[in-house]
């Protein structure tokens, strides 16, 4: 559990508040997150409204709450949608800086160190690991 505690704290700190375009990015897709769900909130109040006018025959109620209820169902699939690519690209941002920060340190490690590794496991940390730990970003 240690380890996992330091890898998230290594991210956060290394990746994401170092620079501004990432930082913006996840700020970004928090907002989009509470704003879908505030207006996931609104939308039973209208639904009742629809209901009530259908039990009760108020037919300008109805179109007034059904055209409210369906602005509101749009925009949170918007802002679900937007959410959902920004959160992506953050993560295909970060997997990038992560590779290339690997590539770096491994073309400059001694040659003594990087003959003692095997090969395999070598490629699997570039080809596997990282994108194992996307979840985690």
């Amino acid at each position: 559990m240690e380890k996992f505690k330091l890898l998230i704290n290594f991210l956060w700190k290394r990746f994401i508040f170092d620079e501004k375009r990432l930082a913006f990015l996840l700020i970004l897709s928090i907002i989009l997150q509470i704003l879908f769900h505030i207006l996931s909130g609104i939308i039973p109040y209208f639904y009742k409204i629809i209901i009530d006018s259908l039990v009760y025959k108020e037919f300008n109620k109805l179109k007034f709450g059904a055209i409210i209820y369906l602005l509101l169902q749009i925009s949170t699939l918007i802002l679900l949608l937007s959410q959902r690519i920004t959160r992506y690209v953050l993560n295909l941002k970060v997997l990038r800086k992560i590779l290339i920060e690997m590539y770096k340190k491994y073309h400059t490690a001694p040659y003594e160190e990087i003959i003692k590794r095997p090969a395999g496991g070598e490629m699997q940390k570039f080809i596997d690991d990282t994108f194992n730990a996307s979840p985690l970003i």
